[in-house]
Formats: C-alpha cells, sequence, structure tokens
C-alpha cells in the first residue's frame, strides 16, 4: 500500500463508553474517514495486533493502518457504514477462545501442494 497523501487521515475516537460482551469489558472506538465510519467494541483484555489486522484487511489507506495502532484489543463486535449511505456490514465475534490453536488444525498431511504459475492473484 502507498499513501498518496491525497486522503485526509481518519479521525480515531477511543470513548469511555464500555459494554461487556461475553465477559468481556469492551471499549466503544469509532474511527471516522472519507470511506466511512467503523463503530467497534474493543476488548482490552484480549490483546490482538489490530493495525496489522487492518494492514491484512487491504484497507488501502496507509493512513487508515497507522491510526489504528491506537485501538488496543479484539473487536468482538463492529459496525461499517460507508460514507454512501447505503452499504453496510455488522459483525459479532462469538465463542472466541483465546490461548495457543493445535498445529494439526494447519497440517497438510494428505494433500499435495502444487504452484499455479498461470494464475495471477493478487496482481
Amino acid at each position: 500500500m502507498q499513501d498518496n497523501g491525497k486522503k485526509p487521515a481518519p479521525e480515531v475516537t477511543v470513548t469511555d463508553e464500555t459494554k461487556v460482551i461475553d465477559g468481556h469489558t469492551c471499549t466503544k472506538v469509532i474511527v471516522k474517514s472519507t470511506d466511512g465510519t467503523w463503530t467497534g467494541w474493543v476488548a482490552k483484555d484480549m490483546p490482538a495486533p489490530f493495525q496489522d489486522m487492518m494492514r491484512n484487511v487491504k484497507t488501502g489507506d496507509p493512513g487508515m493502518t497507522k491510526r489504528m495502532s491506537e485501538v488496543q484489543g479484539f473487536p468482538l463486535e463492529f459496525e461499517w457504514a460507508d460514507a454512501n449511505g447505503k452499504d453496510r456490514m455488522v459483525c459479532y465475534m462469538k465463542d472466541v477462545v483465546i490461548g495457543a490453536v493445535d498445529e494439526s488444525v494447519f497440517s497438510l498431511d494428505g494433500y499435495e501442494v502444487t504452484e499455479m504459475p498461470s494464475m495471477s492473484f493478487g496482481q
């Protein structure tokens, strides 16, 4: 991602408003940008590299990625409302388990890994 300097920096507001979700006290965070508004309930007791997560969803906005480093924790609920006023997405995290993941979940045993050079993913 490249910052072309044309978009104004998003406005990140970490509020004092809280609510309990699945036993976790969450803080309301509001992020406003030219693309829309993200409102999330973030569990500060669940450490997460939120800045990295935003980069991985390829928001296309390096300013947003940088500003999201101010958000500490994992969002258990959030809503994204597009600036056009027509598009909206709501997400609820359920049955979140904190801890190590069993490595067998990522095992490729029984699968054959092949390359697909003619496919131009991500270009």
